[in-house]
């Protein structure tokens, strides 16, 4: 474990330390891109949510059937 964690932060400490400029620019269209990405994990957010609706509310107590009295 501590051999992986001391290869993990040599690769970490290459890739940060190690770096050169790119002189590149951010294409326009990238932003239209990342907005995509953003909607869209929202929208799939929204459907796992949607999904387990009833599992999430059982962890806070909240029964959707009433109760039968006895």
């Amino acid at each position: 474990m501590k051999r992986v964690f001391l290869l993990v932060l040599a690769a970490g400490w290459l890739v940060l330390f190690t770096e050169r400029p790119a002189y590149a620019y951010i294409d326009p269209a990238a932003g239209s891109l990342v907005i995509q990405v953003l909607l869209g994990g929202v929208a799939g957010l929204a459907v796992i949510v949607k999904m387990y609706w009833h599992r999430i509310t059982s962890l806070f107590g909240r029964s959707d059937k009433p109760e039968q009295p006895s």
